[in-house]
């Protein structure tokens, strides 16, 4: 399953290291309103840093979000990832 991961703090780094250990998912892409922070993480994880949280939603290979974004805002970007017909992992 390709996933995108959203928010790029410590827990970030975590889930996306259990990702790769998986064999069931890889990061297709990432996206933070970082630029810097996205770019580091796409490098580190060979993904695609996505320039809009909504190029994601609108991609058709990503089938899930990794959702680490901070607590205040899980349910505006949990209902966005629903609505596109994404699972979500928080």
């Amino acid at each position: 399953m390709k996933v995108a991961c959203l928010g790029m703090g410590w827990w970030s780094d975590v889930l996306a290291d259990a990702i790769q250990r998986s064999g069931r998912l890889s990061i297709a892409a990432c996206y933070s309103r970082s630029a810097q922070k996205r770019q580091k993480f796409a490098q580190k994880y060979r993904c695609r840093a996505a320039g809009s949280y909504e190029e994601i939603l609108h991609d058709p290979e990503i089938e899930a979000i990794i959702n680490t974004t901070p607590n205040g805002v899980h349910r505006e970007t949990t209902l966005a990832a629903a609505a596109a017909g994404k699972h979500v992992f928080l």
